[in-house]
């Protein structure tokens, strides 16, 4: 083996120690962030948290957006938010509480990182293609990440989104 070889498996490696441990530590807070509310979607925020914790810790870059079209997981983003320190435990704590700023959907406009207030199903990829074709119009670094649930797909206004982002080949969306 050459010596760059060792040192991309050694990263490789690396990288997927770092991710076993974060996700592990990630699925334990958001089940205890659960238990103290007694509320919330525990599988669906299950179901996408490895891929939301892998793109924040590995994939996004400072001029990325990521959208949670799947409001309904906010419990997930919130556990990514804080892994990346932009949330505490005490914030957790008032998950689903009244008056929270970490409500049972994501509102908008409290942190940087929750850009779309989401839940209705079939917002979320539309807004996104919005926010790409805003980037490529405007010729600004970064990508529109979406996250959607598989139950989107029967509202027609993301299909509309969709075969917009492929005539406007929006490559900023993914």
């Amino acid at each position: 083996q050459s010596y760059s070889a060792v040192i991309c498996m050694s990263t490789h490696s690396d990288i997927i120690n770092k991710f076993q441990a974060l996700r592990r530590a990630a699925r334990l807070r958001l089940l205890q962030m659960h238990y103290e509310a007694k509320v919330g979607h525990i599988g669906g925020n299950l179901s996408c948290l490895d891929a939301t914790l892998f793109l924040h810790h590995f994939v996004m870059q400072s001029s990325d957006q990521f959208v949670l079209a799947k409001g309904h997981s906010v419990g997930a983003l919130y556990i990514v938010l804080w892994s990346i320190g932009r949330l505490s435990d005490a914030d957790l704590k008032e998950f689903h509480k009244d008056h929270t700023r970490l409500a049972g959907h994501p509102v908008s406009g409290w942190l940087p990182e929750i850009a779309v207030a989401t839940g209705s199903l079939g917002h979320g990829f539309p807004v996104s293609t919005g926010m790409a074709l805003a980037k490529q119009l405007q010729q600004q670094d970064g990508r529109v990440y979406c996250l959607m649930s598989d139950g989107e797909w029967q509202e027609g206004s993301n299909w509309e989104a969709l075969i917009f982002a492929a005539h406007r080949q929006l490559e900023r969306l993914t």
